[in-house]
C-alpha cells in the first residue's frame, strides 16, 4: 500500500499488507549485549524484506532518507533472491543500507528473522518495503516506547495513497 506507515520496532509491530512494527529488544532500559559494529551503536535497526520490488524499495529508503530520522539508526535489507535488480539498486543507489543478498527465498518471516539478528539496535522496526515513512512518523513510535517501559510494541496508523485510514488489524 502506498503512503502507508509502518508499525513499529523491536517492540515488534505489523501490518498484514504490511508495514510492521516497532519493538524493543529485551528488557526495558537494558542493552541488548551486543558489540558495536562501528563507532556508535544505533538505537534503531529498520529491517526491511524485499522480493522483485525495486521501485516500492527504491521509493521506501528514498522516504526514510526524506525523513529526516532523527534516532540514530541502521537499515538492513535483506533480499529474498531476487530476480529484479533490487539488490543493485540498494548497493548503488543506498550504500548505507546494510544489504544481506539470500541464495534462496526463505520466506518472509525467516527472512525479518535473520534481519533482526543482523541488527544492532535496542529498537527494531519491521517496515514492509512498499511503505512511504513520513517526516517525525519513525521518532514518534519510538517516543511512545520512550514514555512507558510498559509498553513492548508499537504500530503506526496507516494510511493508503488516497490519505484514507487503513485497518491494520482484523475484523
Amino acid at each position: 500500500t502506498t503512503g502507508s506507515m509502518p508499525s513499529g520496532g523491536r517492540r515488534h509491530g505489523r501490518r498484514r499488507h504490511d508495514g510492521r512494527g516497532t519493538a524493543r529488544r529485551g528488557r526495558p532500559g537494558t542493552s541488548s549485549g551486543r558489540a558495536a559494529g562501528g563507532p556508535e551503536t544505533p538505537r534503531l535497526s529498520i529491517v526491511i524484506v524485499t522480493f522483485n520490488a525495486c521501485a516500492q524499495v527504491d521509493a521506501c529508503l528514498t522516504s526514510l532518507a526524506a525523513a529526516r530520522i532523527a534516532l540514530t539508526h541502521e537499515i538492513v535489507a535483506v533480499d529474498n533472491a531476487s530476480a529484479d535488480d533490487v539488490v543493485a539498486m540498494m548497493r548503488s543507489r543506498h550504500p548505507h543500507v546494510e544489504v544481506v543478498a539470500l541464495e534462496a527465498n526463505v520466506g518472509f518471516s525467516r527472512a525479518n528473522n535473520i534481519g533482526i539478528r543482523r541488527s544492532r539496535g535496542d529498537l527494531v522496526l519491521l517496515l514492509n518495503g512498499d511503505t512511504l515513512v513520513p517526516p517525525g512518523a519513525v521518532d514518534a513510535l519510538a517516543a511512545v516506547l520512550d514514555r512507558d517501559p510498559d509498553v513492548g510494541v508499537v504500530g503506526p496508523r496507516l494510511v493508503n495513497g488516497r490519505g484514507e485510514i487503513e485497518l491494520s488489524f482484523g475484523r
